[in-house]
C-alpha cells in the first residue's frame, strides 16, 4: 500500500441521518464518498463531518453533487484544512478481463468490525479503526448492475452487516481511482464488496463538471490495469511543472480538423481506418479486433503524437473511456492505444 493511500482516506458521518462511513480526497478539500453515507434522504444544506485517517478535529463539509442511482456523492471543504499536501486524484477504469496476471485492487475503510472501546481514554470513547482490504476485481461480475465486485483476498468480518462503514471508500488499482465501495452482498460470506465504477461517475450528469470546477483540470481515464505498459505522464496538480508539461494539453490543439474528424468516426465505427486518414504520414497497425494503435516513429515528426493523444483525450471525455500511451521500445516516443472501449458505437451515459 503506497503511501498517498493513507492520505486519501477519510472518515464521513451525518448525525443528522446516524449514518457513517468512508471516503477518499479526490483534491484538497474534495472528497468523494457513497450517498447513503453523506445524504440519505438528499441533501439538507447542512454541514456533513469528515475526519482524516490520522485524526484531528473533524471538519464541516458540503455535498455540491449526488446521485442516489449511483450512490455517490462529492463534498467539499475547506482545502487548507482537509488534503492540502494530497495531489488530485487520477481516474481509471479496468480494462482486461483476461490478464496474465491480474493487479491488486485496494480500499481503506472504516467498517463497523473494526470499531473498539478505547479504554486508554475512557470506557465510553468508541474508536473507529481503519481496516486496509485487498482483493481482485474481474470487470464482468455484476456487470449488468453498472457495478464492480471487489473479491476480497485477506481478512474480512463474520458476516456481511460488519461491513456497515466500509461504504465510501476508494478502491484503488496501481494508483488509480477505479471505484467507489457501496454495498456489501449477502451470500458471500463477507468477502464481496460492490462498488460504483469510476467509469460511471464520470459519464453521469454533473459529475465531471463539479470535480474540474473544483479543481481546474479535467477529468480523465486511464486503463489502470495496463499502467505497466503505459508511458508515465505527470499527476495532475494545480503546479507550473504539470501546466509546462506538453502531455498536460493546456493549450487546445489547432489544426488536423480532417484528420481529427476521420479519427473521430473511426474510433466509433468498429472498422479499419480509412486510408484517407494517413495525411500527415501517419503508420497504421491492426494487432487484432481489439485494439488498433497509431504508430509514432521516434524521433520524427512530434506533431502526429500530439495529435492522437489529443483524439484519445476528446474520446476519453466523451465517453468516460479509458485511452493511453504505450511505452514503445527503449521508451522512445510512445504510440497510443484506443481500447476497445473507444470504439462503441454510443456513449456509455446513452445506455
Amino acid at each position: 500500500m503506497s503511501a498517498h493511500l493513507r492520505q486519501r482516506a477519510v472518515e464521513v458521518s451525518n448525525p443528522r441521518d446516524k449514518t457513517f462511513g468512508s471516503g477518499t480526497i479526490i483534491a484538497p478539500g474534495l472528497v468523494l464518498t457513497a450517498a447513503h453515507v453523506a445524504c440519505r434522504q438528499g441533501p439538507d444544506g447542512q454541514p456533513v463531518l469528515v475526519r482524516a485517517l490520522d485524526g484531528g478535529p473533524a471538519v464541516n463539509a458540503q455535498v455540491t453533487w449526488h446521485d442516489q442511482g449511483l450512490d455517490s456523492a462529492i463534498l467539499q471543504t475547506d482545502r487548507q484544512q482537509l488534503g492540502v499536501d494530497v495531489p488530485i486524484v487520477r481516474w481509471g477504469e479496468l480494462t482486461c478481463e483476461h490478464p496474465a496476471e491480474r493487479p491488486v485492487c485496494t480500499a481503506i475503510g472504516f467498517p463497523r468490525a473494526m470499531r473498539r472501546r478505547f479504554l486508554r481514554r475512557s470506557p465510553e470513547v468508541v474508536v473507529s479503526d481503519p481496516k486496509v482490504v485487498n482483493g481482485y476485481i474481474y470487470p464482468t461480475t455484476a456487470a449488468r448492475s453498472q457495478r464492480y465486485a471487489l473479491e476480497v483476498s485477506d481478512a474480512r468480518p463474520s458476516e456481511p452487516t460488519l461491513w456497515q462503514g466500509m461504504s465510501g471508500a476508494g478502491i484503488f488499482c496501481e494508483g488509480l481511482l477505479v471505484g467507489l465501495a457501496t454495498q456489501a452482498p449477502e451470500n458471500w460470506d463477507a468477502s464481496l464488496l460492490l462498488a460504483t465504477p469510476i467509469s460511471w461517475l464520470l459519464a453521469a450528469e454533473g459529475f465531471a463538471k463539479s470535480v474540474s470546477a473544483a479543481t481546474g483540470l479535467p477529468a480523465q481515464l486511464q486503463p489502470a490495469d495496463l499502467q505497466a505498459l503505459l508511458d508515465d505522464t505527470p499527476d495532475p496538480r494545480l503546479s507550473a511543472s504539470y501546466l509546462l508539461s506538453a502531455q498536460a494539453q493546456v493549450v487546445p490543439m489547432s489544426g488536423f480538423e480532417e484528420q481529427s474528424e476521420r479519427l473521430a468516426q473511426w474510433c466509433h465505427s468498429g472498422g479499419t481506418p480509412d486510408r484517407r486518414c494517413r495525411g500527415h504520414r501517419h503508420r497504421w497497425r491492426r494487432q487484432d479486433s481489439a485494439r488498433q494503435r497509431i504508430a509514432t516513429p521516434s524521433g520524427r515528426a512530434p506533431g502526429r503524437h500530439r495529435l492522437t493523444t489529443a483524439l484519445g483525450r476528446w474520446v476519453s471525455l466523451r465517453n468516460a473511456a479509458a485511452d493511453g500511451a504505450i511505452r514503445g521500445p527503449h521508451h522512445s516516443e510512445p504510440t497510443v492505444a484506443f481500447d476497445r472501449r473507444l470504439r462503441r458505437n454510443a456513449p456509455r451515459s446513452s445506455r
